[in-house]
């Protein structure tokens, strides 16, 4: 369970995430690798397919993400990519895409933490 708050909203979920393909450290820094992880934990938290992914996608309006969703997508990131990201990087992001740079700048940048601080 997780309990989030700012602008994504107070949230509890109690969602147990599927299993998703495991990326390679290697693989991480690559943008296509990423959008790919992501394009699969978009998929598991909608529960269908998305037709096409752009990365100018809104992920609530155009991708139909809740703020369930939203944090639960958050939670898959942070395990899969043993990240945390903090509120304060988050809070910004509202397109496929920006979600994605702030992935590549924070898995790729060696003077940021890997964990933030909760």
């Amino acid at each position: 369970m997780l309990l989030s708050r700012g602008g994504w909203g107070w949230v509890l979920a109690a969602r147990a995430p599927r299993r998703l393909s495991l990326i390679r450290k290697a693989d991480v820094m690559d943008r296509t690798a990423l959008r790919q992880a992501l394009l699969e934990m978009v998929e598991n938290n909608r529960g269908e397919p998305v037709e096409a992914f752009v990365e100018s996608m809104n992920l609530r309006t155009d991708l139909g993400l809740d703020s369930v969703d939203m944090v639960t997508l958050v939670m898959e990131i942070q395990d899969r990519f043993h990240l945390r990201l903090a509120l304060s990087e988050l809070e910004p992001v509202q397109r496929a895409g920006q979600l994605l740079d702030l992935l590549e700048a924070r898995l790729s940048s060696p003077s940021l933490p890997r964990k933030a601080a909760a």
